[in-house]
């Protein structure tokens, strides 16, 4: 992937919801930074800078960082369709530049020069660039949420019960879903059983 390319480099929000559309971590990812934008403004306009720098923070961290880039390591490392692979490194490009823009008023010499490097100095300071704002397109609905939450349950669980009872990353834990009273559901989550394997190999 050429981060050069001043089509990836220039790319707008319209067309990275465009690329996102195909896959639901995808589509979640981006509502979630649009969520976070939107709080994190709401934040600096009434000078509760604490709260802005706890929800960026906690963004970043947990979804970005703990979910979402662990869940992009098997369609870069191992999707054989080249066009999901680049629009997920488009993605991530994308979102990692938002969030140092966004990071940018609370560490501004931290994220100059992490901008400098990642930009590879081809874009300005990263002090011009234009704040983000929210959008107001709701991208996914309640299923698709219940479908992210059980599956972050599934990962954080499978790692805090290997830690706890000293497994190692490889070993195998059954897990057991009851869809007793949520067909749907469950027939949504299947649709990530091979990723979340790869990821905890759970069986």
């Amino acid at each position: 992937m050429n981060f050069r390319d001043e089509k990836v480099s220039n790319i707008t929000y319209e067309q990275i919801e465009k690329l996102s559309e195909n896959r639901l971590v995808d589509r979640w990812i981006l509502n979630e930074l649009n969520k976070t934008i939107g709080k994190v403004n709401d934040c600096l306009n009434n000078y509760t800078f604490h709260l802005a720098i706890v929800r960026l923070r906690d963004s970043f961290l947990k979804d970005f960082c703990d979910f979402y880039i662990e869940f992009s390591k098997i369609p870069i490392k191992q999707q054989s369709n080249e066009n999901i692979k680049s629009n997920v490194q488009i993605l991530l490009y994308y979102l990692l530049k938002q969030y140092l823009i966004l990071y940018h008023p609370f560490l501004p010499a931290m994220t100059e020069e992490l901008w400098q490097d990642l930009t590879q100095g081809k874009q300005g300071y990263l002090i011009h660039q234009l704040y983000p704002t929210m959008k107001h397109n709701e991208n996914i609905n309640p299923m698709d949420s219940q479908v992210i939450q059980i599956i972050r349950l599934i990962l954080k669980n499978s790692t805090y019960f290997k830690q706890m009872l000293r497994l190692s990353r490889d070993s195998d834990i059954i897990i057991y879903f009851n869809n007793q009273n949520h067909e749907n559901l469950s027939t949504h989550i299947e649709n990530y059983l091979i990723e979340i394997r790869k990821i905890t190999r759970l069986n």
